[in-house]
């Protein structure tokens, strides 16, 4: 499973760069995006926070690099290149990273306040946790609708 999701972290890591960065960056960007993987699924179990599927770390963590990463490795020719009509040097002067942060910043700002607000909904209405005898015998074994707060 860490070497699948690991893939994958590379994969959704290079999403964002994919036709501004050169081939070998791209490379790179998705073996660093593995080490992020990895980093991440331990740092998970380490603060004990169940993620059973590693989204948050394939899709967050490499996600997030994959935009920092954008940013760092861009190339003004390949920005010309993909049609886009300005033409500056955002990406060699560093603007473009620049940007790129602030859509970490603004990214992570929306999903924390979104977030935040679901769970206090669901937790308020019918609840985010079973039952401590529910767990240890499984969902699939109980009747369902027994959340608990």
């Amino acid at each position: 499973a860490l070497t699948i999701n690991g893939i994958l972290g590379g994969l959704v890591a290079i999403t964002a760069s994919c036709a501004f960065v050169d081939p070998w960056m791209a490379a790179f960007i998705g073996l660093v995006a593995a080490a992020v993987y990895n980093s991440a699924h331990h740092l998970l179990l380490r603060l004990g926070i169940d993620d059973p599927l590693d989204a948050s770390a394939v899709h967050g963590a490499c996600g997030i690099w994959g935009l920092m990463a954008a940013g760092m490795f861009c190339t003004d020719a390949n920005v010309q290149y993909a049609g886009y009509p300005n033409v500056n040097n955002a990406c060699k002067s560093g603007e473009q990273f620049g940007v790129q942060l602030i859509g970490v910043f603004v990214l992570l700002l929306w999903v924390s306040i979104t977030s935040g607000l679901c769970f206090y909904l669901l937790r308020r209405t019918i609840g985010i946790r079973v039952a401590g005898s529910i767990e240890t015998v499984g969902l699939d074994r109980c009747p369902p609708h027994t959340f608990s707060d």
